[in-house]
């Protein structure tokens, strides 16, 4: 057991030395750039002489003396010239118009005429009969009881035979008349307007335009130079 102890004091120490070692040892920052302002020109204490530029001359001929070598030159070019030339002239064009012609044609016409026709119908036509016919009627006649000895009343049902006037019908055919319209088609000649669409060639009066160039020789002539000013003399300040 005491062992046991011992061993357990001694890890602790070692554990509570290691913490103390990492907690002595300065944290790492990192590195802090300084912005470092460009420097600032100094002003001069004596500032130079203002220049005074004297008046420039104007660039002339590139000419040694009073006047140019050579004297005047002569230059040659061709001009060109454009020119319109116009012409009547034709054109041929197609115009439509529209053309109408007569023409004929069949037609057909149907005229009607009235005529008699014969038709049979059959019609109900009425007629009256004697019909006989039986029947049983219910009379009463006196009788003496033979029990009795006295008269009684009976009533006794007989045939009875009758006539009856009834109506009876026959299909009876009958010929009746009736004017109907006959066609009578027929063929006549009609005039006809056709109507339809012509091309016609005609010519119309225009003006042609034509471009053309003119080339013509020119010539040039140039002066002798100029003698160039006296350059003035720049004063000292």
């Amino acid at each position: 057991m005491s062992r046991r102890w011992l061993s357990g004091l001694l890890t602790g120490a070692v554990v509570v030395c290691s913490h103390a070692s990492r907690a002595d040892q300065p944290t790492q920052l990192p590195p802090v750039v300084e912005k470092v302002a460009p420097p600032k020109a100094e002003r001069p204490s004596v500032l130079p002489p203002p220049v005074v530029e004297g008046p420039v001359p104007a660039p002339g001929p590139s000419c040694s003396g009073p006047g140019c070598a050579g004297g005047p030159r002569t230059y040659s070019r061709i001009g060109a010239t454009l020119i319109e030339d116009q012409t009547a002239a034709t054109r041929d064009r197609l115009e439509i118009r529209d053309s109408v012609q007569a023409q004929t044609g069949p037609k057909v016409v149907v005229d009607y005429r009235e005529g008699k026709q014969t038709v049979t119908t059959m019609v109900l036509k009425e007629r009256v009969c004697d019909q006989v016919v039986t029947v049983n009627t219910v009379k009463e006649f006196k009788t003496v009881d033979p029990v009795t000895g006295k008269e009684c009343v009976r009533h006794e049902t007989f045939p009875e035979t009758r006539v009856i006037k009834v109506k009876e019908y026959d299909l009876v055919p009958e010929t009746r008349e009736v004017i109907v319209r006959v066609p009578c088609p027929k063929t006549v000649d009609e005039v006809l307007l056709v109507k339809r669409l012509c091309l016609y060639p005609t010519s119309e009066a225009v003006i042609e335009k034509r471009l053309r160039v003119e080339f013509t020789p020119q010539e040039l002539t140039v002066p002798e130079c100029p003698a160039p000013p006296p350059v003035p003399c720049a004063t000292p300040h």
